[in-house]
């Protein structure tokens, strides 16, 4: 089924809808005339967020019951009760690795138990609802080697952000084994990182940490020039999760399960800051090493052969096209531009 035809009339709820890929999902799912509830433990405190610039809480059809704790199986199954969604986009997380060395243990509760909740909402409801839940390319057990991990590989995770998403990894595959094993369940886990766009804001992620700077004259500072991402453009992982869900209502016996979804284009820190620099026309890159915020991987890639071939998804741009077009969705944020009105017509022209 297509994406197009997918959503079209569909209740859908999104957790984390308040933070960047989330506020992005709500928009491209009511582009595709999908009916959408959120579900998220506080909004944005930044003005500039995603959220606010695409008018995610009045998208919404429960804007007064959106603010709520996954961690809380009555709240997440009490909403699922109301609202009776078609689909579950579960995001929901605290998705910053310097945030989980300050508070591990928040990091954790948030996304194991945040992930056995919507596994339980999901093993105890009336109805079959079509569910991808999303964890992080950092669940696996990182060799900092050359070759891509491939979805059935070992799950690990050194710092509490990667244990964190291993663990829920294992979690959604327990509850696969013990409760979801019939081949009509339509559930599966999506694994990506790095994931960049406009109007993300977050602290200690990279193209927002240069757009800070570059915006407002300062030299960007970055910790590991060298490290090596899978890097991709936020519409592209959006499309690929939905592009599983419709997957899923076709046919939850070839869909379920894990999929890795990260472009095949890789790039150091230093390409992907001085792309942006290029893109922008102005300012400079300097390298601090002292910087860091504890233990990080050097190089961690992931195989998406599995949804390419089967799911038929492919990045829609270049890695350069999309690092220059991000460029330019945050110049015309800080010129004042209205950005839900250019961010819906981007999308109906490129997506």
């Amino acid at each position: 089924m297509s994406i197009k035809t997918a959503f079209q009339g569909k209740r859908v709820l999104v957790t984390g809808h308040t933070g960047f890929k989330g506020a992005w999902l709500v928009l491209m799912l009511r582009e595709l005339g999908a009916t959408v509830a959120g579900l998220s433990i506080s909004e944005p405190d930044n003005a500039r967020h995603a959220y606010y610039a695409l008018k995610v809480r009045e998208n919404l059809i429960n804007p007064g019951t959106a603010v709520g704790d996954v961690r809380s199986l009555e709240t997440y199954r009490g909403l699922v009760d109301t609202i009776k969604p078609d689909y579950i986009f579960h995001l929901a997380a605290q998705a910053i690795v310097s945030v989980s060395y300050r508070d591990p243990l928040d990091t954790i509760t948030s996304n194991v138990v945040g992930v056995a909740n919507a596994c339980e909402v999901l093993r105890t409801s009336d109805q079959s609802i079509i569910s991808v839940i999303v964890t992080s390319d950092k669940c696996y057990k990182n060799k900092e080697r050359m070759e891509p991990y491939l979805e059935d590989e070992e799950m690990g995770g050194d710092d509490p952000y990667s244990a964190s998403k291993g663990a829920a990894e294992l979690v959604f595959h327990s509850y696969m084994a013990s409760y979801f094993t019939g081949k009509d369940a339509p559930i599966a886990s999506a694994r990506a990182g790095n994931v960049f766009g406009g109007g993300d804001w977050s602290p200690n992620r990279l193209v927002p940490d240069c757009m800070r700077d570059l915006l407002e004259d300062r030299a960007v500072t970055i910790r590991m020039p060298e490290a090596i991402r899978p890097w991709t453009y936020v519409l592209d992982i959006l499309t690929g999760y939905m592009q599983l869900a419709a997957g899923l209502a076709d046919s939850a016996a070839q869909y379920r399960g894990s999929w890795n979804i990260a472009s095949g284009e890789t790039r150091t820190v230093l390409e992907i800051c001085n792309t942006l620099v290029d893109a922008l026309g102005k300012g400079s890159v300097h390298v601090d090493a002292k910087a860091g915020i504890g233990k990080e991987a050097g190089l961690l890639l992931i195989d998406a052969q599995k949804a390419i071939q089967h799911l038929g998804w492919e990045p829609r741009q270049s890695l350069d096209a999309a690092l220059r077009d991000t460029a330019e969705w945050y110049d015309r944020q800080a010129k004042g531009e209205d950005m839900y009105a250019y961010s819906a017509a981007y999308l109906r022209e490129k997506y």
